[in-house]
């Protein structure tokens, strides 16, 4: 059972789309995909950014989450629910992310 949850869990990936972007990132958060279309390139460098960041921040919660329903069963809801409830945290901006811009 070990070896197949950690094939399960390495083949995690979770995508968020919104508005001509999409991105898709693993289990660890680390950005594996990332689609444009030619339209949201007419957006500024700061809203493009913005919009990727918060897709991957959403991504990312559902590729948590797939993960803690992988090991519920495993470990139980016990273990797994303070990290539920840290996923449902509101996403933080970019901006408080990477602390204040420079002036």
């Amino acid at each position: 059972m070990t070896d197949a949850l950690f094939t399960h869990l390495a083949a995690i990936e979770a995508t968020a789309r919104d508005r001509g972007i999409a991105a898709t990132v693993n289990l660890d958060g680390r950005l594996t995909g990332l689609t444009l279309a030619p339209e949201v390139m007419a957006l500024s460098p700061e809203e493009l950014a913005e919009r990727v960041f918060r897709l991957t921040q959403q991504a990312s919660a559902e590729a948590l989450t797939q993960g803690l329903d992988a090991l519920t069963p495993v470990v139980g809801e016990a273990e797994t629910a303070p990290l539920r409830a840290g996923i449902l945290s509101p996403p933080r901006s970019r901006n408080s992310a990477t602390g204040p811009a420079a002036p």
